[in-house]
Formats: C-alpha cells, sequence, structure tokens
C-alpha cells in the first residue's frame, strides 16, 4: 500500500461480487478507491426499420410485444441496466448476450437484431450520422455532452439512470494522505488541454472527484444494483 501500484476499474468492479464472481481479492476491503476519472453515458441504438424513434415510442412497442423485443449486449452491467428500466417500464425486452460490441453494432447494422445497448462513442455516433443506426435516447439522468439533442429515458422513466465510469483505485491501506496526492497528480493531467479534448473527443466526460466522494459513489452502486441482481438471480460461474 505505497500508491505506486494502481488500478482502473469500471462498473463490474461493484457487480461482480453482487454476481457472485469468484474473485481472489475482495473489491472493497483489499482495493480502495483513489478518485472517479471520467462517467460515460450509455445509450439504445437500433436499426432503422425498428418502428419506434423516441423513449416512449419504443417502451409502447416493448409492452406490445411483451418478451418478443430483444436487444443486443456486450455487458453484464448492460444487462443489469436493462433489466432495471424492464423492472421501472413495466416491460420485457429480451437479452441477447454478444462478446463484444463490435459484433452486436454490425448485426444491428445487418439487422439481424434490431435494439442494442452500448455507451455513446464517437464512433458508434458516425453511424448514427450515416443512417446506419438510429439513436432512441441515452440512459443517463441528464443529455449526453456529444448528442445533447437526444432524449434521456428519464423523461418517460422518472428516476431511472444507467451510466458507466472509469475510476481509479490503490490497494487497501493505503494512507490517505498518498491517496490524496496520487489523485491530485491524476487530476492536474486530466485539466490540461489536450488530455480535457480527448477525453470529450471520445464521449467521456470528466469526473475527477475525491477518494471520499469515489468510496462513496461504489457504495451507492452497491446499494442500486443489489437488489437488481437478487430480482434477476443473475450469477457469475
Amino acid at each position: 500500500p505505497d500508491g505506486h501500484t494502481l488500478g482502473i476499474v469500471t462498473g463490474s468492479h461493484v457487480t461482480n461480487p453482487l454476481l457472485g464472481a469468484k474473485l481472489p481479492y475482495r473489491s472493497f476491503e483489499d482495493l480502495t478507491g483513489v478518485m472517479q476519472l471520467t462517467r460515460f453515458q450509455m445509450a439504445l441504438y437500433a436499426h432503422p426499420s425498428l418502428p419506434a424513434g423516441t423513449p416512449s415510442e419504443l417502451l409502447a412497442l416493448a409492452r406490445q410485444r411483451n418478451g418478443e423485443l430483444a436487444y443486443a449486449s456486450a455487458t453484464t452491467q448492460s444487462y443489469l441496466g436493462m433489466e432495471l428500466l424492464n423492472s421501472m417500464a413495466g416491460t420485457r425486452m429480451a437479452y441477447v448476450p454478444y462478446k463484444g460490441s463490435p459484433q452486436a453494432i454490425t448485426d444491428v447494422i445487418g439487422g439481424h437484431a434490431l435494439l442494442m445497448v452500448d455507451p455513446v462513442l464517437q464512433a458508434t455516433l458516425e453511424h448514427v450520422k450515416s443512417g446506419k443506426l438510429k439513436l432512441i435516447a441515452t440512459l443517463g439522468a441528464r443529455p449526453a455532452e456529444l448528442t445533447p439533442g437526444t432524449p434521456v429515458m428519464a423523461g418517460v422513466v422518472p428516476g431511472y439512470e444507467f451510466s458507466g465510469a472509469f475510476g481509479l483505485v490503490a490497494r487497501g491501506g493505503t494512507p490517505v494522505a498518498l491517496l490524496r496526492q496520487v489523485r491530485d497528480e491524476f487530476a492536474a493531467v486530466m485539466k490540461l488541454p489536450e488530455v480535457a479534448e480527448r477525453i470529450r473527443a471520445i464521449g467521456q466526460e470528466a469526473v475527477i472527484s475525491t477518494p471520499e466522494d469515489y468510496n462513496a459513489y461504489l457504495q451507492a452502486e452497491t446499494r442500486k444494483w443489489e437488489p437488481v441482481v437478487k430480482a434477476t438471480g443473475a450469477r457469475l460461474e
């Protein structure tokens, strides 16, 4: 615990323990948060032929098809995010797992899948601009910086929020003063104009939190996702 060995984690840092993953460490005892680096928005993309173009139209279509409307997803976190939406919106959209986003995007563009949940990324938005995909909604509490005119799902499902994050962690037991020093040095780099622009260009939003705020965020995420995991019965073998 000397601040020289650091790690970057995403949402699986929170959900893997809830899913019963067999980990060689204890997420919140052997590791401690240094700072939340960035936040990234998630979105629902669709093939142009899907007869829904807004959040309310999508939910109406999902209720009409009652379990027959499927979505492609490349991560367990996205599955949980959609199950949270299903529970809050009273829908039954079905999960089709993919090994990676590129395959899911290819299948949606080709019409083999009609709906997909994936991050808001500049590369994916190029397919939206070309008309190969349509962007139905972003899933954060507020519009994504790259898509300010796109409606958010929370507009029709109040309280719903699903976004991702990258965070910096250190070994548990690292002195608080050292955590703050590491945090401050990373924050200074992230605020450099060229770094800040690169973060924005790829669809990330800089957060640059304190260690205390990041650890509180991780605990809040645990409380948010625990009942979703229990309700679905999802497990990682």
